[in-house]
């Protein structure tokens, strides 16, 4: 049933609508880091900053994931629930799915700020001391990584695997709302949700409780500064099971008994 709920999920994410997803992030690089302007940087971490482009993967990329995610929690595969014997089955195989789908158009993003780089033709010479040329956050964001680790691989690999962690939490949270809930409470939810995520990203609000916003569980950046990594992730971790203790009984038994 894993296959084929892999199959099922791929089928929804990896269409024309993906193709036209990464061309819209390659114009966003191209736009907002072009590669002659990034001279001082080594190829791994001009990489690194565009996979950690907060606007880009908390806004843009959240809200294309969104329309996928309430298209797949809002209309459930008839063929996998008739095969899974439990809900813990049924739930741990499809956010196993999605972990792994969700990994695949991460790593399409990290081959295309490459291939931008690349086509870029720009000089790699990394440079010891962050230019000043350099736009403040972006150099803030370098000297978090760098104080952590010297290797942009490791830095670029945490990235990646943090981006999906954070993108399969709110894949589990919409899931849950969606079969909790009725549709139409469920949208203005997720709705009410990419507006407070949008004032965090544009004016801070969530300064104060980090713990308590979304971005913070996608964008490593911020957690590493607001100090609440690897604690985001234990609270990912609690929130995927009191999620399925909380909806095993009541949602397995409206749709089987």
């Amino acid at each position: 049933m894993l296959r084929y709920t892999i199959k099922e999920i791929a089928s929804v994410f990896l269409n024309k609508s993906t193709a036209f997803m990464l061309i819209i992030y390659s114009l966003y690089i191209i736009s907002f880091y072009p590669p002659g302007e990034y001279r001082c940087l080594s190829f791994g971490e001009y990489i690194l900053l565009a996979i950690c482009d907060t606007r880009y993967f908390t806004l843009i990329f959240l809200a294309l994931l969104t329309v996928y995610f309430v298209k797949l929690a809002s209309t459930p595969s008839s063929m996998v629930l008739s095969r899974a014997e439990t809900f813990p089955r049924y739930f741990v195989k499809r956010s196993i799915a999605m972990i792994v789908v969700i990994f695949f158009l991460i790593a399409a993003h990290v081959i295309a700020a490459s291939l931008v780089r690349m086509l870029g033709n720009a000089q790699f010479a990394e440079t010891p001391e962050l230019s000043t040329a350099l736009p403040k956050d972006k150099s803030e964001v370098l000297r978090v990584y760098r104080s952590l680790s010297s290797s942009s691989f490791a830095a670029i690999t945490v990235t990646v695997l943090y981006l999906t962690s954070g993108y399969t939490l709110y894949h589990t949270l919409l899931s849950a709302l969606f079969l909790l809930t009725d549709t139409k409470p469920a949208l203005v939810i997720v709705l009410v949700n990419f507006f407070v995520t949008l004032c965090s990203v544009q004016y801070g609000i969530d300064a104060r409780h980090p713990a308590l916003f979304l971005k913070n569980y996608i964008s490593l950046p911020y957690a590493l500064m607001f100090g609440i990594f690897p604690w985001s992730q234990i609270i990912a971790l609690c929130v995927w099971g009191l999620i399925s203790l909380l909806v095993k009984k009541r949602w397995w038994c409206r749709n089987r008994c």
